[in-house]
């Protein structure tokens, strides 16, 4: 039996990723969430294959403790030894002009999308430890908002990527040095393609006007199916600045194979 802990898992990628992964027989998914109270019912409802299990934590981003918190209530409520793979998904987004930018914004978008990330992965440190597939992946969610290389490319897109960009950015750095000081665990940030979620919900609308011809939207379960099939084998790859249309996709690095880096399905 796989396990999976997804994080942003009430709504949009997150829950695309916790409506395909329950398909899978024997898997359990935990869904980190602000707010069970209000989702629990919700995605209960999701429809599982046989043996699958579905665990509700709460988890805020915002709070330093939760992470810790939530592993706490993983071992002592649920009986949860171990941990096959975490996807840090959960992410805030205003898109502003970069001098328009307000530093108590600024602040908000580092915690929820780096500093949160991290102490994800510093909570969960020893479950993953303990996977009995020997191989754990921790899977950031990252964008090519946060590609510094990319920035030129990106302005195609009719909306701002600050401070949204900045702060992925930092996770970018955050995932590939975790690379080289936790050599056990399989590290990767993965930008999702263009996918339409309530994530920013006035850039959801100026993506679907704007004349982007090359740029197909995808659904959360699409995007998420897509990344599911990508992984690394102890690499890390830099963002190249290609853009991602159609399928989501990793931007790969000089040399990397692609078929070298899809996880196997449990």
């Amino acid at each position: 039996m796989s396990t999976f802990l997804i994080t942003g898992a009430s709504r949009g990628l997150g829950k695309g990723f916790l409506v395909l992964l329950l398909q899978r027989p024997n898997t359990t998914v935990i869904a980190a969430i602000r707010n069970p109270a209000k989702f629990t019912a919700e995605l209960e409802a999701i429809p599982k294959a046989s043996g699958a299990k579905l665990i509700i934590v709460k988890l805020d981003g915002a709070i330093d403790s939760d992470a810790a918190l939530a592993v706490q209530e993983l071992q002592t409520k649920h009986n949860i030894t171990s941990l096959d793979v975490v996807v840090a998904n959960a992410a805030i987004a205003d898109p502003t002009p970069i001098l328009e930018n307000d530093p108590g914004s600024i602040r908000e978008h580092f915690q929820t999308n780096a500093i949160a990330p991290l102490q994800l992965l510093k909570a969960t440190k020893p479950l993953l430890q303990a996977s009995k597939t020997g191989s754990p992946s921790y899977i950031a969610i990252s964008s090519i908002a946060g590609s510094i290389e990319a920035q030129e490319l990106i302005t195609q897109y009719p909306i701002d990527m600050s401070p949204y960009g900045a702060s992925k950015a930092a996770l970018n750095w955050f995932v590939r040095r975790a690379h080289f000081e936790e050599k056990w665990l399989t590290t990767v940030a993965l930008h999702p393609g263009y996918v339409l979620t309530d994530l920013a919900p006035g850039a959801a609308d100026d993506l679907r006007d704007a004349d982007l011809k090359d740029q197909k939207p995808m659904s959360p379960e699409n995007s998420a199916g897509s990344l599911l099939e990508f992984s690394s084998l102890g690499h890390e790859r830099a963002w190249e600045g290609s853009s991602s249309s159609g399928t989501a996709s990793l931007c790969l690095g000089e040399g990397l194979d692609p078929e070298s880096v899809r996880i196997k399905s449990p």
